[in-house]
């Protein structure tokens, strides 16, 4: 690595024709002829004093009036700050001309290039940046080997720009500076074979600059028919043509530059073109750069975010009276900087354009006192040290009472600045830069606004330095890549994101931001999640979604757009429930319901409106019993509404060889139908018995059919025995409800409870229907020997407020009933209790984070889970939630109860625990006036996760 042992790169006026102050006032910042000429003294230059035909323009520009874009303000006021026209703002970097200046002041003598370098390959996906990191290199520094090429990481890099071929007024390519001679050498050769061998595409930057640029942009063809013997197998052009916009013959110089571009594209077809343009381009109307009338003939803007202390100085927060000293790439704050410069960039072009310029330089200058942005003094001695003689100022010699601090405007920025007593110059010296810090809050710049990518100006002003390509690493090769396969499903003012884990490259992905367009909501969830719900959007407007993941070293590559959802208001809603006597209207082992067994993925269409009782028309939602059975594999089942998407939720989980049931309440689609999915790599068969209806709200009325929720309350036990005793084989017992404290007195159709088996001999399942009736066809929970398995169950009961359990098996068992509330029979009051279907939506995984729980739940521990207010349920008003709640991943047997808030764990339960297994149950919970429900693990074996999918309320 070449660092300075002594401040000799700082550059120090010698002789009569330098007296004049290097700095002069910002406008030279702003237009192209007040570009100051640099003088070589030894590796850095100072600068001479300006042309009279500059001193009269300075005076000129001076009294103009004009009006900067607000948009670049960033918070400042902008008051003082509308001084020039927008033709008159270009804030122009002096840094390339200096760089050029550089370059070929030292020419060694012409070597013939080598064979042509083989094209660029793949290179290791894993190693390669996720955004584009482009360098420019100057050509006098290409082949040194602490500084150049050979020491740089190009798995870290996308593109190098060889700093580079200059242009005449002529439109001829100049021979026989440095830059042409180590470009048709070994050395440019070997560049380009070296970047080609780990991935990386070398570009050739035309260098035009003020005083023959009119002429070249009118000779353009005579540039583009030179190219194509000077490539060497390089893999495109990087135009930096800087002037100001003017007459250029019948045509200006703005109209050209447009015009030399899609003159590049028309000859160069698949190369990579890019241009380098002014920080004020994209919103200089005047100015030479027609941003949007370049973008659609170039690949990528590099935009030179840099030199803005010349233009800032006389804006807030500064308001110098002259010259003082400022970050030269600021972040925020200042009147120019990086975070105003993108944002006024990206109202013009899309991010995977816009390559935000950084510099690896900084300014240097004598200065009355050690101060933040100190004025400099008389004879300022301005240098330009690069990143490796800044970061190794402090211990040089000459160097004493040396500090470093972070720059006091832009605190996002963390730009350095440093002040020591310089005995080479006996002076304090003052120099604002940029350290690994501050690049990396750049860095962050880019990722955050989805930019194409950072651009370093220059390679060989940090060379080998392992910090700088460890930032580079850490900010573009070590984050996530970017999610994919996103699908949305919208509902009442959210909409729900699913996608694909993306690779995490240097560490575990810790979590996912999901952002809507436009408006800019987002959501966030955790490192594990698959999916997040976004809420806050507004019905009827059309949004799109990008997903970023997160790892230990930041944000990554967010995701292509989602296809466009709109969410939309609920309707038909609420309505009265109808209970019915189960009757089976889908077996897809005998072709019942229209259906044969479901293949992996498979999603099938069942007819509902018309059947088991359920009328033709009027029909908002049915509730009924799905049974998986005979599973290949493990899997899931969703139920959904024929023709919308299908939610991110499940209704029941199953094992391979399982049969396993769960109340489902679903609304009704398109056609009366209803949707089952199976989430599997196997088969399944699934049967469906219906318990009931809910009515639209067109077709409800009178009392009947509301519920009325009650904490859990347990009616039968026959393990005690209470209500009834152990049931015998194909035993059917009858329980009375008029005997249930909690039902005395009441008027009611049908009630909705929880169903345990527990101490099963053989296997079997319990029917749940109303007393005195015919047997049904249908089955409410399916079991096998000695398991223990709940299932929701809505039941109509007899006119004599009655059902009955029947047990088909060949074996014994014991039944638990937990009784949740009842539905009120038509001489009930018509007022509350009916019932509104939701988008299901998940609420809870404590596998992943979503809803704030990140980790199992403890053995014998509640959790509380807020509802109210969430995804369609009002704030108030709700009395009764219907939740799917999974339990899965438990450490022994256990239990989980979900009851309202403010209250102990009743006796009861919704969940039944068995070690690895996954349950799931439909829960009808009484909501209380905090709108919050306690979730407890009952179990002494150890902790369980558990889901939790909101499916509706009554209200």
């Amino acid at each position: 690595m070449c660092a300075a042992s002594s401040e000799s790169w700082l550059l120090k006026a010698s002789d009569s024709s330098l007296s004049t102050p290097a700095i002069v006032p910002n406008i030279c910042s702003f237009r192209k002829e007040n570009r100051r000429r640099f003088t070589r003294t030894d590796n850095l230059d100072s600068a001479r004093p300006m042309s009279r035909q500059s001193r009269r323009l300075l005076i000129v520009l001076g009294t103009a009036a004009v009006t900067l874009p607000a948009a670049l303000l960033s918070g400042i006021s902008t008051a003082g700050a509308a001084s020039l026209t927008p033709s008159q703002s270009e804030v122009r970097p002096q840094i390339m001309e200096q760089a050029i200046q550089e370059s070929n002041g030292v020419r060694p003598p012409p070597r013939a290039p080598s064979a042509a370098p083989g094209p660029r390959a793949a290179g290791p996906s894993s190693a390669r940046p996720l955004r584009e990191v482009f360098g420019y290199v100057n050509a006098g520094n290409l082949g040194d080997p602490t500084v150049g090429y050979p020491s740089w990481n190009f798995s870290l890099l996308s593109t190098v720009a060889y700093f580079g071929l200059s242009v005449d007024a002529g439109g001829n390519l100049i021979q026989g500076n440095t830059s042409w001679n180590v470009w048709n050498s070994t050395t440019g050769t070997g560049l380009i074979s070296t970047a080609h061998s780990s991935g990386t595409r070398v570009v050739i930057s035309l260098i035009q600059h003020d005083s023959g640029l009119c002429g070249a942009l009118q000779n353009a063809q005579t540039t583009i028919q030179q190219l194509p013997a000077q490539l060497h197998g390089a893999d495109g052009i990087n135009v930096d043509y800087e002037g100001v916009n003017g007459a250029c013959g019948t045509q200006t110089i703005r109209a050209l530059t447009t015009s030399f571009m899609q003159q590049l594209r028309a000859a160069m077809p698949s190369s990579y073109l890019s241009i380098a343009t002014y920080a004020s381009s994209a919103g200089d109307s005047g100015g030479m750069f027609d941003i949007g009338g370049l973008a659609p003939n170039t690949d990528s803007f590099f935009v030179m975010t840099y030199d803005l202390d010349r233009s800032n100085w006389s804006h807030p927060p500064l308001s110098c009276s002259s010259y003082c000293m400022s970050p030269t790439g600021p972040l925020t704050t200042y009147f120019w900087n990086d975070t105003g410069v993108a944002s006024q960039y990206l109202g013009v072009i899309p991010a995977s354009k816009l390559i935000l310029g950084i510099p690896y330089y900084g300014y240097t200058n004598c200065v009355g006192a050690a101060v933040p942005n100190a004025y400099p003094t008389a004879t300022p001695q301005r240098g330009v040290p690069r990143y490796l003689n800044s970061v190794t100022t402090n211990g040089s010699a000459g160097v004493s009472n040396y500090s470093l601090a972070r720059d006091v405007h832009d605190a996002s920025g963390q730009e350095p600045y440093s002040t020591w007593d310089s005995t080479t110059y006996s002076c304090t010296r003052e120099s604002y830069w940029d350290d690994v810090v501050s690049l990396g809050r750049k860095y962050d710049l880019v990722n955050q606004d989805n930019l194409r990518g950072a651009g370093i100006f220059t390679l060989d002003y940090g060379g080998g330095a392992p910090e700088l390509w460890s930032s580079l690493a850490t900010h573009f090769s070590y984050i996530p890549a970017a999610p994919t396969n996103l699908a949305v499903c919208p509902g009442d003012g959210f909409a729900e994101v699913s996608w694909s884990a993306p690779a995490s490259n240097g560490g575990p992905l810790t979590g996912y931001t999901v952002t809507a367009s436009p408006g800019g909501a987002t959501a966030s969830a955790g490192g594990k999640a698959t999916w997040a719900p976004v809420s806050g959007l507004t019905d009827g407007t059309s949004y799109s979604f990008t997903v970023t993941a997160s790892n230990g070293y930041g944000s990554g590559i967010p995701s292509a757009p989602s296809t466009s959802v709109t969410p939309t208001a609920i309707s038909g809603w609420p309505g009265q429930l109808n209970p019915l006597a189960p009757t089976r209207i889908l077996d897809s082992r005998s072709g019942l319901g229209g259906s044969n067994r479901l293949g992996p993925r498979q999603t099938i269409d069942l007819t509902v409106a018309g059947a088991g009782g359920v009328p033709a028309s009027g029909v908002a939602a049915v509730i009924m019993n799905v049974t998986a059975t005979n599973p290949t594999a493990y899997g899931y089942v969703t139920a959904f509404a024929s023709g919308a998407c299908r939610p991110f939720a499940s209704n029941l989980n199953y094992a391979p060889g399982q049969d396993i049931p769960n109340l489902v309440e679903v609304p009704l689609g398109a056609g009366g139908k209803i949707s089952l999915y199976n989430g599997s790599v196997g088969a399944t068969d699934l049967i469906a018995d219906v318990q009931g209806w809910v009515a639209t709200s067109a077709a409800t009325s009178g009392g009947a059919g509301r519920l009325h929720a009650m904490a859990p309350t347990r009616i039968v036990d026959t393990r005690t025995p209470k209500g009834f005793a152990t049931l015998g084989p194909n035993q059917t017992a009858t329980l009375s409800l008029d005997g249930i404290q909690a039902l005395q007195g009441l008027s009611f159709e049908a009630v909705v409870a929880n169903l345990t088996v527990t101490n099963p001999k053989a296997v079997g399942y319990i029917t749940a229907f109303p007393a005195g009736g015919t047997r049904p066809v249908a089955s409410n929970v399916n079991f096998a020997p000695n398991q223990t398995i709940p299932n929701r169950a809505l039941i109509m009961v007899s006119a004599s407020h009655q059902i009955s359990f029947y047990n088909g098996s060949i074996g014994s068992t014991d039944l638990v009933v937990d009784l949740n509330g009842w539905y009120s029979d038509a001489s009930g009051a018509s007022s509350g209790g009916l019932y509104t279907g939701l988008t299901p939506v998940r609420l809870l995984d404590t596998r992943d984070g979503t809803g704030g729980v990140s980790s199992p739940i403890g053995a014998q521990t509640a959790i509380q889970l807020g509802i109210a207010n969430h995804f369609g349920v009002p704030v108030s008003g709700a009395t009764a939630v219907v939740l799917n709640v999974t339990a899965t991943n438990p450490s022994g047997t256990g239990y989980v109860t979900v009851y309202p808030d403010a209250t102990s764990p009743p006796l009861a339960s919704d969940l039944n625990l068995a070690p690895g297994q996954t349950i799931a149950n439909l829960v009808v919970v009484q909501l209380p006036a905090d709108g919050t429900v306690d979730l407890y693990n009952g179990s002494t074996a150890g902790p369980v996760d558990l889901v939790v999918d909101l499916v509706g309320f009554y209200t």
